[in-house]
Order: C-alpha cells, then structure tokens, then sequence
C-alpha cells in the first residue's frame, strides 16, 4: 500500500479479515459493489482485501502494452514492474480480463468465450 493513497474512504478498514477475504463466497457480492467505485482493491496474497478505492503511485514512462488499452491498465503493469505484485483488470468495455507481471501482459480471459490466452 506504500504505493498508492486513498481516494475515498476505504470501505473495507476496521471489517474483520474473515469479511475481507475474496475467496468467501457470501463475501462476493460486497466485492462485486465495490468493484464499481473508482480506484483499485490491495488484496494480499492469502485473498484478504486491505483495502478498496486507491490510486496507484506509479510512473508509466516505458510501460509497452497493446493499443487501446487505458489509464487502469498501464497503471496495473507499471505498479508490477516496479514492486513484486501481480495486478489484474476488467475492462469496463467487454469484461476482459487481464494479469500483469513484471510490467507485462501475462495472461487475458475474454468475456465472451472465458478463453484463456497467455502471452
């Protein structure tokens, strides 16, 4: 979170981590509502949300990705080149998916078909 500041006030401080883990299934709904704000989710490794609603501190200079990708995804594969995250997107136009490693596309599932494509 060092790498980032909060855009509104973070819907998931003083929860329990039980409420905040992604990998609960009653917890799904709340990430789906959240998801519509603006800003990014800090979900850690073990799938506990820290927080929602953040900017990221990056700087995208050199950052090479496809044409028509936006701010969010250029955001999501600087953060990743410069720290050890993975950062995932949804395209707001179709519900594209992607995964960024090291400052790069690793991976994308299209909506339509769910397939799965790896770079």
């Amino acid at each position: 979170m060092q790498r980032s500041h909060q855009m509104i006030l973070n819907p998931y401080s003083g929860h329990p981590e039980d409420e905040r883990n992604i990998l609960k299934k009653n917890n799904r709904e709340s990430i789906k509502e959240f998801a519509l704000l603006d800003g990014v989710f800090i979900v850690s490794k073990e799938g506990i949300v820290h927080a929602a609603g953040r900017y990221l501190d990056v700087d995208a200079k050199d950052i090479g990705i496809n044409k028509g990708l936006g701010g969010r995804h250029v955001s999501a594969a600087a953060i990743t080149r410069d720290t050890v995250a993975v950062a995932i997107t949804v395209s707001e136009s179709g519900g594209t998916i992607r995964m960024f490693m090291d400052g790069k596309e690793m991976a994308f599932i299209e909506c339509s078909d769910r397939a799965i494509r790896k770079h």
